[in-house]
């Protein structure tokens, strides 16, 4: 039984291990970001606390419909998440797009012009919202990410320990 027990935390870790390669491939390598939502401006779509997936696209290749990730129009380095309404091709190549929140009653009242060859375009949702630790922002997710490190080290610590006395005791 303890040996059935060994065999499974070691399979999970393992999971864990490819699990968190997996992660680092995408997002350094696939060009993958995950964003945290802080409105509810998409919703019922996308919800206050949600973790959004967003995937680098051609920028000529975006369609209306999409959902982006675009910088506010005030330059103030903050982004926005909503839905292209209108696309325009400019004159010089650049993409023109009008948005609009899924709950908001009206378009917004700016245009972003799209000088980038690549733009993040929405592809899942990670339901964060209902979880306590992601909803406390960024220090929630630095102790989740604390406490599945911690739980790692509890599960491998009873093996490095017993390893360590039997070389004590040999």
């Amino acid at each position: 039984m303890k040996r059935a027990f060994h065999f499974f935390i070691d399979g999970a870790l393992l999971l864990l291990a490819i699990f968190a390669g997996y992660s680092a491939y995408q997002v350094v390598i696939a060009d993958v970001q995950i964003v945290r939502v802080v409105s509810d401006s998409m919703a019922p779509t996308i919800h206050r606390g949600d973790s959004l997936i967003f995937k680098s696209q051609k920028t000529v290749d975006i369609d209306e419909g999409e959902i982006l990730l675009l910088p506010l129009a005030d330059e103030s380095g903050a982004s926005y998440v909503h839905r292209v309404i209108e696309k325009k091709i400019l004159k010089n190549s650049a993409i023109e797009v009008v948005t609009k929140g899924d709950a908001n009653p009206v378009i917004d009242d700016w245009r972003i012009t799209i000088t980038s060859a690549k733009v993040p375009v929405y592809v899942a949702t990670l339901p964060t919202r209902d979880l306590p630790l992601f909803s406390a922002g960024e220090v929630g997710l630095i102790a989740f990410v604390i406490s599945l490190l911690f739980l790692g080290a509890s599960l491998v610590w009873p093996k490095i320990k017993a390893k360590a006395e039997r070389k004590i005791n040999a």
